[in-house]
């Protein structure tokens, strides 16, 4: 047997005889299928106790610690700089209407990836999902390089979203392979290590654009972090195969036919056009014309039925189960907490980069560019750090709900105060957009962790995806 994977190692801190209302629905439902019982009883197999740590397993966290960060760094990178910099972009290779699909279109391809990623790789393994993410990001990054108009951007970062859905889920990579009481720190321990890729993201832009060879080194840049998290990733990166979740009991081909192909199709199809429609409605496209209202009613309809078969189908694997969200102080709580939290710095990622270029760059007294790079670094530096921060605090000081209350009081206190946003006052918004960023970006990271705790080790994937897709709509609502 291949030597045995890091997923579940430390996931659980002790045994326990009580179920989480989470872990009663979980098993409630794996009754009805020999398949689904027996995954729950192998996950429960490849726990390791604490006890039993070694240091050999110590460095292989580290060094797949590593690997995911390097895709984690990637994956920020090549949306937040290019994001920062659509208008010079555009200019160079536009002028189109269609500049804004390069960051919808990513969100809309990353809210894919996570779902498919987070439900198949709870059957198939995680491990060759990574890899070949990481990959197909090198893919996306050469086309984008080689741009010649905004068409063939937008297709690129259909690559660059998939590739990039996978890795922000690194609160779930990296969240597996260690304790519960550590998770936040180990969500600090991926994002520290990318610090500088990220936070920095505008500042290189505009480097590269006023000072340097063009845009297109971005992607270059890209291309490099990407290629070597696909090096490492292949190397370190190690959960257990398929053979090992499954016990050797079932085949890939057995496990492929209890896909849930139909979900698929209509989740995929479904979102597509829904976040077509909004993108093109009103601009450059009115919203009365029969395309929008098409793409809209059609959207709508798909996700709706697509509800519809995920309740009543009885599909072994549903891509997402909704018993889940019978859990409603646990789970749904949480959920309705992730989507609002990143709606509220996704948005600032896009909008505070054109509020800078459109208010302070421009009109009688402009900043320079230097400057304009700086503020536009404000978000970028205050989510990296406030992960960063409140991850070693939070399992300091605990009192967990208290500090996530506050994260939300500062979010809602210094984003209200961006709507008195002028001319003259830029260094005040500046540390307006800093703080609210700097609570936002962990506000949305913390319930990601709880869930992990509350869930079983067969469906961490499913539900981690869950969370992230859930706020996908609402990140992409506020984006259009």
């Amino acid at each position: 047997m291949a030597d045995s994977g890091l997923r579940h190692r430390g996931h659980h801190d002790h045994n326990s005889a009580e179920l989480t209302e989470l872990q009663r629905l979980e098993l409630e439902h794996a009754q009805r299928d020999t398949g689904a019982l027996e995954d729950l009883q192998n996950s429960d197999a490849l726990v390791t106790d604490q006890s039993e740590f070694t240091g050999r397993y110590y460095f292989r966290m580290a060094t797949a610690c590593f690997s995911i960060s390097m895709g984690t760094t990637g994956s920020y990178f090549g949306f937040t700089c290019p994001a920062s910099l659509l208008t010079y972009i555009n200019e160079d290779i536009g002028p189109s209407n269609n500049a804004s699909l390069v960051s919808i279109i990513w969100t809309a391809a990353c809210a894919i990836s996570i779902i498919l990623f987070g439900r198949l790789s709870d059957k198939f393994g995680r491990r060759w999902f990574v890899v070949g993410a990481s990959f197909m990001g090198v893919i996306g990054g050469i086309i984008a390089s080689r741009a010649q108009n905004m068409d063939t951007l937008v297709g690129a970062n259909v690559l660059i979203g998939l590739s990039g859905g996978v890795h922000t889920c690194y609160g779930l990579t990296m969240g597996e392979l260690v304790p519960n009481r550590y998770k936040t720190a180990a969500f600090s321990a991926v994002v520290v290590l990318c610090f500088v890729g990220i936070s920095f993201a505008p500042i290189i832009g505009f480097r590269l654009i006023k000072l340097g060879p063009g845009w297109r080194f971005i992607y270059y840049i890209y291309i490099i972090f990407m290629a070597i998290a696909t090096t490492s990733q292949f190397f370190f990166y190690k959960p257990p195969s398929f053979k090992q979740l499954h016990g050797g009991k079932r085949t890939i081909m057995q496990e492929v036919k209890r896909i849930d192909f139909v979900g698929l199709f209509l989740l995929t199809a479904g979102i597509v056009l829904f976040i077509l429609g909004i993108s093109w409605g009103g601009q450059p496209v009115p919203w009365k014309s029969a395309q929008i209202l098409c793409l809209l009613i059609i959207g709508f309809v798909l996700c709706v039925l697509f509800v519809l078969w995920e309740i009543y189908s009885n599909v072994p694997n549903p891509l997402m189960p909704m018993y889940f969200f019978k859990d409603i102080k646990g789970f749904t709580c949480l959920a309705i907490i992730d989507a609002i939290s990143g709606a509220g710095y996704v948005a600032p990622s896009v909008i505070w980069p054109m509020q800078v270029a459109n208010i302070y760059a421009a009109g009688s007294n402009p900043v320079g560019w230097e400057e304009q790079a700086w503020l536009t670094s404000a978000v970028t530096f205050a989510i990296v750090g406030g992960i960063v921060f409140w991850g070693a605090v939070l399992p300091i000081i605990k009192h967990v709900k208290k500090q996530m209350i506050l994260m939300a009081l500062m979010v809602l206190a210094f984003s209200g105060g961006l709507i008195a946003s002028s001319r003259d006052n830029k260094g005040r918004n500046a540390a307006f957009a800093f703080l609210s960023m700097f609570a936002d970006g962990m506000l949305e990271i913390t319930p990601l962790s709880l869930v992990q705790i509350s869930a079983n080790d067969a469906d961490l994937g499913t539900v981690f995806g869950k969370y992230l897709f859930a706020n996908m709509p609402s990140k992409n609502f506020v984006l259009a």
